[in-house]
């Protein structure tokens, strides 16, 4: 068919159809999604891995159940461990930071390098999570895990042994701990101010924002 595309996924050589997503193609070509895939729908992080930038030639991390299929592209499924159990009870987590140090220490051995950052496939700032947690402002910081689908990218790249994501998952849970508690949480300047504006705001202003975001 005069539109159908050719790339390589994990030494495979295929042929799609533009918008196809890659786990698609991979179907389509007859290949049975038994490994390297998991819920099909962009949450779970199995189905993460990399291939060249076209015109850089760097490498670039996606989801193939998101990703969809370029000419040419040469996709590799990535090999990432997750890592032990977590060690703790979300319900007794404190929402401070000597409450983050006393579980993850390692936060302050963080040197702003940025490959966490560079190597999410969906472009979260994971580099600025563990800065915020390792300062104690744990809302930011549980705020930035979101979008995060734990394929553990960012940890496999730590030279110092920071798992950001687990870092941001205990921020998360703390401040979800303290508030059930009632306990008061410490927000920051900038929370605090898009608090008040979201208080003050018509219907329509807040739902353009929700649109931005």
């Amino acid at each position: 068919m005069a539109d159908e595309i050719t790339l390589r996924i994990q030494g495979l050589t295929l042929t799609a159809t533009p918008g196809m997503t890659l786990l698609q193609a991979l179907a389509a070509n007859g290949v049975s999604l038994v490994g390297r895939v998991g819920c099909l729908g962009g949450v779970c992080g199995a189905c993460v891995g990399s291939y060249p930038d076209p015109e850089s030639g760097a490498p670039r991390t996606a989801l193939a159940c998101q990703f969809l299929v370029r000419d040419g592209l040469d996709f590799q499924f990535s090999a990432v461990a997750g890592g032990p159990p977590l060690a703790y009870r979300s319900a007794a987590l404190s929402a401070d930071l000597p409450g983050l140090m006393a579980t993850h220490p390692e936060a302050v051995r963080c040197r702003a390098c940025e490959a966490c950052t560079l190597v999410c496939p969906l472009g979260i700032d994971a580099m600025a999570g563990v800065l915020e947690a390792a300062q104690g402002r744990l809302a930011e910081a549980g705020e930035r895990l979101t979008p995060c689908v734990s394929c553990n990218l960012c940890q496999a790249v730590c030279e110092v042994g920071i798992a950001p994501q687990r870092l941001m998952l205990y921020a998360r849970r703390a401040v979800a701990a303290a508030a059930a508690k009632g306990t008061p949480v410490v927000a920051t300047a900038t929370s605090e101010a898009r608090w008040e504006a979201l208080l003050a705001a018509d219907p329509e202003t807040i739902e353009t924002a929700v649109e931005a975001e």
